[in-house]
């Protein structure tokens, strides 16, 4: 999981700042209209804006017909231009490796380079970042433009990408040259560990015609003596050299190549020719390599800052939405061989899988499909493959005219037939086949949930109402399909959901994995993996409150009043 949470600020019903936390089986709770459907909404509008910069959109890749976002003005809180949206993603980057973007003749630049710098050390020491989109609308242009991006590197604020609202200008400036993420080649091994210290700054403050830019409430200690700290002591040699430079904001850096503060997609970031200083104005090494030092900045800054915006956006490539009503296919449905996401909002694109899936996967379908202890429905999924022949193909011909061919004719003619697959589902009673609409609702409508999960292998499957149409023997099934689904994927099940029934299912897992009485075959389950947020309206505005579980399968706080009551009113 790269997205660990999503904040959003003034995006439809939500004003004030919210951040969502994501785990690998995600819940949305709350009463109809509350505004559930908000944070998904929110993904699927990135998915617009870091794949096609689409800042005002009615329909979307994702949604396809199915969802009509209704454009900027739908999408700001209170309808109100004046407001500025903000979108935010946390990531966690222990695991990842943050592109460089340098291309294999640029690496043997810096290869060459005496100096011989590599961005590796700085990218590397990457754990955390995050970044915070600020979308406004401009009235010169008549149109929604990214003015802003803050950025986060390794918790601590980074830089800040500012577009003017006529988006001919666009800045960079560092939040500080203070920052640690300036420091990771000190190693203490040998006895350029304390030059190397001071190696970004004389690299950025003799690289660019910008200045520091003072920062309220800073008072770096410029008079600290280094000449006396032992090398050995790492820890001591970062924090003085960290506060001894300078705290102040460094830039404005002019960039070129954006539509306005969001970095191009796949591309390293454009330092505009006039931000760099002319080379007999640069400190230190940068006076021996221009090229490889400015390869080695942009480098550096493109991998901090377009990189975990490019990894977002790979992520929600494989964003898949099924919505609350899935279509039933037709007797003769058209499938398609070319994967098309927009129709998994209607879950259409479950059937295409089916179609062209191989005959593990379909085993595996109709294990949750038929087992006792799974979804038990009493259906299975068939996949019949067969050979079209014409009525004027010559094999056609010379059956009809009682004709032989020769067998090795024969053998290259039948091989030439078109191979077509018919998917259709089976029922157990009768061992017929049937065609979805033949049968109830309920199974058309969770298949495309069931193949979905299996399916999917990273990224966000994101579900509205899982639980509809169906009864309450499937919904808790589908609990133990998505659990036992954590251990094939590293993505995120996101749940918008109304099943009393579903939640339950999770929490009796939790317990029984604590107390080791899982049933045989039953999914392990966590608390760490579960997530339930509460979604409310108020009259400030959507809210959102996490009710966190404890090992025992319990909440740690109070339901909202009024959610879940019912059923204490009817039994009591």
């Amino acid at each position: 999981m790269i997205i660990k949470a999503l904040t959003l600020e003034n995006f439809k019903g939500i004003a004030e700042p919210v951040r969502i936390e994501f785990k690998p089986i995600t819940l949305l709770f709350g009463p109809n209209s509350a505004g559930k459907s908000t944070v998904l909404q929110a993904l699927v509008y990135t998915r617009e804006i870091l794949e096609r910069h689409n800042l005002d959109p009615d329909r979307t890749l994702l949604g396809g017909e199915w969802m009509d976002l209704g454009g900027f003005r739908n999408l700001v809180n209170g309808h109100n231009y004046n407001k500025v949206l903000k979108i935010g993603f946390e990531l966690d980057l222990s695991e990842m490796v943050v592109p460089d973007y340098l291309s294999e003749s640029e690496s043997y630049v810096l290869e060459s380079w005496e100096f011989q710098a590599f961005p590796d050390p700085w990218l590397t020491n990457i754990q955390q970042a995050a970044f915070t989109i600020s979308i406004k609308w401009s009235e010169r242009l008549n149109r929604p433009i990214i003015q802003k991006v803050d950025f986060e590197v390794n918790y601590e604020s980074f830089a800040e990408i500012e577009s003017t609202m006529d988006a001919r200008d666009v800045n960079l400036t560092l939040s500080s040259l203070a920052h640690p993420i300036f420091t990771p080649w000190l190693t203490g091994e040998d006895e350029s560990s304390q030059e190397r210290v001071w190696l970004t700054d004389e690299l950025l403050m003799g690289a660019f015609k910008a200045e520091e830019l003072p920062v309220d409430n800073v008072e770096p200690n410029y008079d600290a003596d280094l000449s006396d700290i032992d090398l050995s002591n790492i820890d001591q040699l970062i924090e003085e050299a960290r506060y001894t430079r300078s705290a102040s904001k460094y830039g404005p850096i002019g960039l070129t190549g954006q539509k306005d503060a969001l970095p191009a997609s796949e591309k390293r970031l454009e330092i505009a020719s006039s931000a760099w200083a002319s080379t007999d104005e640069r400190f230190g090494p940068v006076i021996d390599h221009p090229l490889a030092s400015e390869l080695l900045i942009t480098s550096i800054f493109s991998g901090l800052i377009a990189g975990p915006i490019d990894l977002v956006r790979r992520e929600l490539d494989k964003l898949i939405y099924i919505g609350p009503l899935r279509e039933v296919p037709s007797r003769h449905p058209a499938y398609r061989r070319s994967p098309d996401v927009s129709r998994w909002a209607r879950g259409t694109a479950a059937w295409d899988v089916l179609h062209n899936a191989d005959s593990g996967f379909l085993e595996k379908v109709n294990d949750w499909l038929t087992g006792d202890d799974k979804l038990n429905s009493g259906y299975s999924v068939t996949q019949h493959r067969y050979r079209e022949l014409a009525v004027d193909h010559p094999i056609t011909l010379a059956i009809e005219q009682g004709l032989i061919l020769d067998e090795d004719d024969l053998g290259e003619l039948f091989q030439s037939l078109p191979v077509h697959t018919r998917v259709a589902i089976r029922e157990a009673k009768t061992d017929l086949e049937v065609f979805p609409q033949d049968i109830g609702v309920g199974i058309s409508q969770v298949i495309p949930i069931l193949v979905g999960a299996i399916w999917q292998r990273s990224g966000i499957l994101a579900v509205e109402q899982p639980e509809l149409h169906i009864h309450p023997a499937l919904q808790v099934s589908l609990g133990d399909l998505f659990a036992s689904e954590l251990e094939n994927n590293d993505g995120i099940y996101l749940l918008e959901t109304h099943s009393e029934h579903l939640m339950l299912r999770f929490l009796r897992r939790i317990r029984e994995t604590a107390e080791d009485e899982l049933p045989p075959g039953a999914p392990t389950l966590k608390p760490e993996q579960v997530a339930v947020i509460y979604v409310q309206s108020t009259e400030h505005g959507v809210e959102l409150t996490p009710l966190p579980i404890s090992e025992e399968g319990e909440f740690l706080e109070r339901w909202p009043a009024g959610f879940f009551e019912e059923r204490d009113d009817e039994l009591f």
